[in-house]
């Protein structure tokens, strides 16, 4: 019996077109900084850093809370949603 093969990851540069809002974990290319986690929405690009290459993967997706058609902010409201409380 053969192994199972695990589909590839796909992965994502600065730059790119960001395919379905969630969770990414962003890899650096330099040693200044670690891998961490960020939120990024469905549409927007994938943000570059100063210092080097970075390389994102999905690793849960979440949709925006203004995409979903039970939470859209008032038409008439800011259309990013609602203000951040400072």
């Amino acid at each position: 019996m053969g192994k199972s093969r695990q589909p590839a990851v796909q992965s994502f540069h600065s730059g790119d077109k960001v395919p379905q809002s969630g969770i990414y974990a962003a890899a650096h290319s330099g040693a200044h900084r670690s891998a961490h986690c960020m939120l990024l929405v469905a549409k927007e690009v994938f943000p570059g850093c100063g210092k080097c290459r970075v390389t994102f993967r999905l690793l849960r997706a979440a949709p925006y809370i203004f995409e979903d058609a039970d939470f859209r902010p008032d038409p008439d409201a800011h259309p990013q949603g609602p203000k951040r409380v400072k």
